[in-house]
């Protein structure tokens, strides 16, 4: 198990996307996470739990991974802009070993 600290503005859908690479383990992201209202956005650094092994697409998570990007499509990213963050340690290997 892997975990990924949500950035300012993240929804759970980012989040699944960010981890996940696609909205299939929505259901699994949250209930692991103990976050279990997709209508809220989570607070900047909340923690989430996910399994790398069910990444499905891991060509996407990687390529966001590798180049610093992140997932955000709440509130706050003024129309016609993208939102890409900094890599900056938020995804952390060694989550519960």
């Amino acid at each position: 198990m892997k975990s990924f600290n949500s950035q300012t503005n993240q929804t759970v859908i980012d989040v699944c996307m960010q981890t996940y690479g696609d909205l299939n383990q929505m259901y699994k992201l949250m209930k692991d996470s103990g976050f279990l209202n997709i209508s809220t956005y989570p607070a900047p650094l909340t923690p989430f739990v996910f399994n790398e092994k069910l990444v499905t697409d891991s060509v996407f998570a990687g390529y966001i991974k590798t180049n610093g990007i992140i997932i955000n499509t709440g509130s706050g990213v003024p129309p016609g802009t993208f939102s890409a963050g900094a890599y900056n340690n938020d995804y952390s290997d060694d989550y519960d070993n």
